[in-house]
């Protein structure tokens, strides 16, 4: 039986470790074309507590001595179901059984102009490297839920200016209510 994986996060690698105990024949999908790696610890790397290499979880030669076929930095196009065929965009690969373990995306709010140069988000590590590589030191972070205070307290590690901007009235707005946050 031949279980592909789309995603190559924890829920995927869960699942292939799991599923290696049957000893299926076990193909991962991933965009990215790093092996797997903690998206907790991408704050830290970013505020530079940690060197790049820590983030990783596993290394590239891993995922073949454990039997794990490994396609990184394709994309995938469309599933056809019937014909139980995951589309890339340079070929096809079949299956018996199909995991999506794509993880979710970042939410970046519709304001005009937001796709322009300088603006990330902290979803991938692709995410922190392009941060790193921009030259500006003011930041300005929309959202003050738990990823933008972790990027906010990582950027002014690194000596960066930062200044939030949240459309609600109170800092973790999805963790505190306005009754918790009166002293």
């Amino acid at each position: 039986m031949h279980i592909v994986i789309i995603g190559n996060g924890a829920a995927g690698n869960s699942v292939a470790s799991i599923v290696k105990k049957f000893d299926y024949e076990i193909s991962i999908i991933s965009e990215e074309i790093f092996p797997e790696y903690s998206a907790c610890a991408l704050p830290y790397y970013l505020s530079a507590e940690i060197p790049r290499q820590h983030v990783f979880l596993k290394k590239h030669e891993q995922y073949s001595r454990a039997g794990i076929h490994t396609i990184f930095g394709k994309k995938v196009g469309r599933i056809e179901v019937k014909n139980q065929k995951v589309i890339l965009e340079d070929g096809g690969l079949k299956y018996d059984k199909l995991v999506i373990a794509t993880g979710a995306e970042a939410m970046v709010p519709k304001i005009a102009e937001i796709n322009k140069t300088g603006v990330f988000t902290l979803k991938a590590l692709e995410d922190v490297d392009k941060t790193l590589a921009y030259h500006k030191r003011k930041v300005v972070i929309i959202g003050f839920g738990f990823i933008g205070v972790e990027a906010g307290i990582a950027l002014k590690k690194r000596g960066f200016e930062v200044v939030f901007i949240e459309l609600l009235d109170r800092i973790l707005p999805r963790a505190f209510d306005k009754e918790s946050l009166q002293f």
